[in-house]
């Protein structure tokens, strides 16, 4: 069962990120600088509405907002594929250790989840004028800490597959 669910959300993980994928192409509009992720890590109000008035200048706003809001769809395939393969490499592991381990690694890619859904609701705040507050530093430290978080998960993962692979021979 957890193979099928694993292959069935590592496709809607594929399918949404080609479709963000896409969408980032039209919203960079030739200008690496523009695209979504540099929205992400802009870290200044400045730099922000730098990146908003491109947009609108190419009229691309809404797109940018359909951008992140697709990306609620993304976190939840991603979470749920990071979180399936790290439950059924541990499986194959016996030792109470590895096992724990594996379940706060499970723990922690439901926190970069989390973060990247914080980091959304910053992005959405700053895409319709709420320049009430500093979205623009919190979009930046949580999206920072999610890629941290998603770059040991999947480390953690590609190396304990490959451990387990070894130990099969």
């Amino acid at each position: 069962m957890k193979k099928r669910l694993l292959l069935f959300s590592f496709m809607g993980m594929i399918f949404s990120y080609t479709v963000l994928m896409l969408v980032d192409l039209k919203l960079q509009s030739g200008n690496l600088n523009y695209g979504i992720i540099a929205f992400e890590l802009a870290g200044n109000t400045n730099s922000s509405y730098e990146i908003i008035n491109y947009w609108r200048e190419n009229s691309n706003q809404n797109l940018a907002a359909f951008s992140v809001g697709f990306d609620y769809l993304f976190i939840v395939f991603y979470v749920g594929f990071l979180t399936l393969w790290t439950s059924i490499i541990a499986d194959g592991f016996y030792n109470k250790l590895s096992n724990l381990f594996a379940k706060i690694v499970i723990t922690i890619t439901i926190v970069a989840g989390m973060f990247d859904m914080i980091e959304n609701y910053s992005l959405i705040q700053l895409l319709i004028s709420n320049h009430e507050n500093n979205w623009s530093v919190l979009a930046f430290y949580f999206a920072s800490a999610k890629f941290i978080i998603l770059a040991f998960v999947v480390l953690y993962n590609l190396i304990f597959s490959l451990i387990r692979r070894i130990i099969r021979l």
